[in-house]
């Protein structure tokens, strides 16, 4: 059984502009990658933008509504 690491490393189409954008729905996230609902962190600053809905995150220990 492999290991799961909660480590996240982003590969970017170009390294000199290191940015990727995701649709994420309850049903799927596109372009595909590690799954939204996954625990994980990684390096990268993260902005999340809801247009519909409500999110629950959790960053660190503490949980945002």
């Amino acid at each position: 059984m492999k290991k799961k690491t909660l480590h996240e490393i982003n590969r970017y189409e170009d390294a000199a502009f290191p940015v990727e954008m995701y649709t994420v729905t309850k049903e799927s996230i596109f372009p595909k990658g590690r799954g939204y609902m996954d625990l994980h962190w990684h390096e990268e600053l993260q902005f999340t933008m809801v247009l519909g809905g409500s999110l629950q995150m959790q960053v660190d220990a503490s949980v945002m509504p």
